[in-house]
């Protein structure tokens, strides 16, 4: 099982990649930075979606990166993905864990502040790895995403939960270091790495600015130290 660091988690749909080449995203990135990839698809078929995920997990297998998929935990199972990301309607969290067994990553959207005080009361909290937050800034990349929650939501959800919390939504270079002192412990990307001119440039200039806000984090704490 590849270790799960979801620093700079990278989302990968082909109706959100230039020509919908996901192989050529990941050559460009995975060197560049990334540390976690998620395939998702709201169009494919469950027959293309299936050998999608197949084809991906193929490639990220000898970087040692994991797989997370979309939803369908139906072929998670199927093609021996590493995990699932699951939303507030999607299949039980407990019986993903069941099906998949202990060591596969699951996550679980949060859209809003509700949500999380939710789950914060909930023993499924212990079942979940990471929380994908958000959004935390507008994003074109899911038309049906809620309002932005902002930084300070973000932050204290954070504070609330146990599991790593990853934070997705309209982040940038500009905002990216921002986030992780929000207590997220990774970004999320979809448009800004995908549609970007330079995916693998925008890859690591993200992940630059994640270090550096963890460098920052680190100096701060070592500050307050009597």
């Amino acid at each position: 099982m590849p270790p799960f660091h979801p620093r700079l988690y990278l989302i990968v749909d082909p109706d959100h990649i230039p020509g919908g080449n996901i192989q050529k995203i990941l050559q460009q990135t995975i060197p560049a930075g990334v540390t976690a990839v998620q395939l998702r698809s709201k169009t494919a078929s469950t027959k293309d979606f299936f050998r999608l995920a197949q084809e991906t997990l193929m490639f990220l297998s000898p970087f040692q990166i994991p797989l997370i998929i979309n939803d369908r935990v139906d072929i998670a199972l199927c093609v021996g993905a590493q995990g699932v990301h699951l939303g507030q309607n999607d299949f039980p969290i407990c019986e993903a864990r069941r099906l998949l067994g202990k060591d596969a990553i699951i996550g679980l959207s949060i859209q809003n502040l509700s949500q999380a005080l939710a789950l914060a009361k909930d023993k499924e909290q212990a079942t979940i790895d990471y929380l994908g937050v958000g959004p935390i800034f507008a994003t074109k990349s899911k038309p049906d995403a809620n309002a932005p929650m902002g930084l300070k939501t973000l932050f204290r959800i954070c504070q609330m939960m146990t599991c790593k919390v990853v934070a997705i939504g309209g982040i940038q270079t500009k905002n990216a270091a921002q986030v992780i002192q929000a207590g997220a412990e990774g970004i999320a990307i979809i448009s800004a790495i995908c549609q970007a001119k330079n995916p693998t440039y925008m890859t690591r200039a993200l992940r630059n600015q994640i270090e550096r806000a963890y460098l920052q984090q680190k100096e701060n704490t070592h500050e307050t130290v009597p």
